[in-house]
C-alpha cells in the first residue's frame, strides 16, 4: 500500500511538473515573441522618423516599387522596398531581407508609407513608360546613359499626341496583337514597323493601367 502511494505522489508529481514546465516554457516563447515584434516595430518606427527627418534617400521606382535608401542603428545601411499597390514594406541588407511590415502595427505602417508618398512624391511621378512598364525617369536616364527625349526618338516615338491618336485609329482594324507578339517571338523587336510599334505601346498602355 505505501508502495502504491508513493507511486501516485511520484506520478502527480511528475504530471504537476510537466505542466508546469510546459507553462513556463509557453511564457517563454510568448515573451521572445513579443520581444521581437516589438523590436520590429521600433525599426519601423526608425524608419519612419529617418523618412520625416530627410535622412533617408529615393533611389528608383519600377512599377509600383519604390526603393529607398536609409539606415538603421542595428544595421547600418539598408534598402527599403514599398509595395504601393498593397502598402507593404519590406527592410533589405545586402540583397537579404531583415524585416517586413507583416506583424507591424498598422498605424507605423499607415505613417510610413504616407510619409514616404509625401517626401517622396515628385521622384515617384517622374515616371515613364516604357510599353507598360514604368521606370523612375533620372534612373532609367542614367541607366542607358540617354534623355528620354533621345530614347523616344531612337524608338521613332517623337510624334506629338494627336499624330499617334491618328496612327492608333488608322490601325486599330489593320494590327492584331497576336499577330504583332508572334512576330516579336519569331523575327525580335526590331523587325517591327513604326506603325506597329505605335500600336504596341498603345495597346500596352490600354491594358496596363
Amino acid at each position: 500500500m505505501v508502495i502504491l502511494e508513493t507511486l501516485l505522489i511520484f506520478l502527480a508529481g511528475a504530471v504537476f511538473g510537466g505542466m508546469v514546465y510546459k507553462t513556463i516554457n509557453q511564457y517563454s516563447e510568448k515573451a521572445k515573441k513579443d520581444k521581437l515584434v516589438n523590436k520590429i516595430n521600433n525599426q519601423f518606427k526608425q524608419l519612419l522618423s529617418n523618412v520625416a527627418m530627410g535622412n533617408s534617400v529615393f533611389k528608383n521606382r519600377v512599377n509600383n516599387t519604390v526603393f529607398i535608401g536609409s539606415n538603421l542603428k542595428e544595421h547600418g545601411d539598408v534598402d527599403v522596398v514599398y509595395m504601393m499597390d498593397n502598402k507593404d514594406v519590406a527592410v533589405f541588407k545586402e540583397n537579404k531581407c531583415i524585416y517586413t511590415s507583416e506583424g507591424v502595427k498598422k498605424e507605423v505602417v499607415d505613417d510610413l508609407t504616407h510619409t514616404i508618398e509625401r517626401r517622396y512624391k515628385t521622384q515617384i511621378n517622374d515616371v515613364i513608360d516604357i510599353l507598360g512598364f514604368k521606370f523612375y525617369r533620372e534612373e532609367f536616364e542614367k541607366s542607358f546613359n540617354v534623355s528620354m527625349d533621345d530614347f523616344k526618338k531612337q524608338l521613332g516615338f517623337d510624334l506629338d499626341e494627336n499624330e499617334i491618336d491618328k496612327i492608333k485609329k488608322e490601325n486599330e482594324i489593320k494590327f492584331d496583337i497576336d499577330d504583332i507578339l508572334d512576330k516579336i517571338n519569331k523575327q525580335g523587336m526590331d523587325s517591327l514597323t513604326f506603325e506597329e510599334r505605335i500600336f504596341l505601346d498603345e495597346y500596352s498602355k490600354n491594358n496596363n493601367g
